[in-house]
């Protein structure tokens, strides 16, 4: 069997078969379309959270059946769109859906459904949420803001995890020589073999 077919059999075994996924992000892409084809007062300006939705929600349902990591190589390979190995999911399917906008607008829709996503235990309705928040752009710093101090905590803790008292040295003690020439770590008293490198004795 060739590895195509067989890849082809274990993606329509699972939980979300590849006409499955077709049919959902072709959903999402019918939503960003409608979005763009917006134009009533007061309404363009949040045509996109029907399409955020959408995305989320494919997200969501993709997370629950444990595809999370597999899934956006197989969006990319169904819609002949290449995809980074280490590109997030919600990037995925926002890539692959939105024809036509820019990296920074699609990194801040990202960011926006990602903080939401963390967020989700504290909210039922997605645009309510994200609109209480600040809108897209503001669930968008949130996150970014929320992963900066993460970062930031997590350098404090790695570097507290390693300290390790310095002590002073001793200048009434003599130098000791350590010779180049001989085995790492063996010491000599200031006449032995040359070259040799002076270090302080330590108290």
């Amino acid at each position: 069997m060739k590895v195509k077919e067989r890849v082809n059999l274990v993606h329509s075994s699972s939980n979300y078969s590849d006409r499955r996924l077709k049919r959902k992000v072709r959903a999402c892409k019918g939503a960003f379309r409608r979005a763009l084809r917006e134009v009533r007062p007061g309404k363009r300006r949040f045509a996109h959270y029907d399409y955020l939705q959408r995305v989320y929600s494919l997200y969501s349902e993709l997370r629950e059946n444990g595809l999370g990591k597999k899934a956006s190589a197989r969006i990319g390979k169904l819609f002949d769109r290449p995809i980074e190995r280490n590109t997030h999911l919600v990037r995925a399917i926002i890539n692959v859906t939105s024809a036509g906008i820019d990296a920074k607008t699609a990194s801040r829709w990202s960011q926006a459904l990602r903080y939401c996503w963390r967020e989700r235990g504290d909210w039922s309705d997605l645009r309510r949420f994200m609109r209480t928040h600040g809108g897209i752009a503001g669930c968008a710093s949130a996150f970014a803001n929320r992963k900066r101090q993460g970062k930031v905590n997590g350098k404090n803790q790695h570097d507290q995890a390693h300290k390790h008292p310095v002590r002073t040295p001793n200048l009434e003690k003599p130098l000791t020589a350590i010779d180049r020439s001989t085995k790492p770590g063996r010491l000599h008293d200031k006449n032995g073999i040359h070259p040799m490198v002076y270090i302080q004795r330590y108290s």
